[in-house]
């Protein structure tokens, strides 16, 4: 079980981190830079919540050590988690690309 959670999470990860690269730099991300702001704030800690909840197996929550481990993992991951939001919103706002194409709708009615 520990081996397919890392080989799916650096999967999953990799994957990601070439669609952002891909994306950003082609202008792709641009239409949907709220939607995309919106989701990393908060998909990665409902993966966090959803990951202990199901993910973890009731004997890793009742050992100490074990437990210890995933909180120190989470930990890590939403610190990194908090960086690239950071970065990525930082990004989005050089590139005039925040607030441009959902808070504008109504006004062109």
């Amino acid at each position: 079980m520990k081996h397919s959670r890392f080989w799916t999470g650096l999967s999953i990860g990799c994957v990601g981190v070439y669609l952002a690269l891909v994306s950003f730099f082609s202008d792709l991300l641009k239409p949907h830079a709220d939607f995309v702001l919106f989701f990393w704030t908060l998909a990665p800690p409902l993966w966090f919540w959803v990951e202990y909840v199901w993910l973890v197996s009731e004997e890793e929550k009742s050992d100490t050590l074990k437990l210890a481990r995933v909180v120190h993992g989470q930990g890590l991951a939403s610190r990194i988690w908090l960086a690239v939001l950071a970065i990525l919103g930082a990004l989005f706002a050089a590139r005039g690309w925040v607030g441009s194409s959902v808070w504008d709708i109504g006004a062109n009615v």
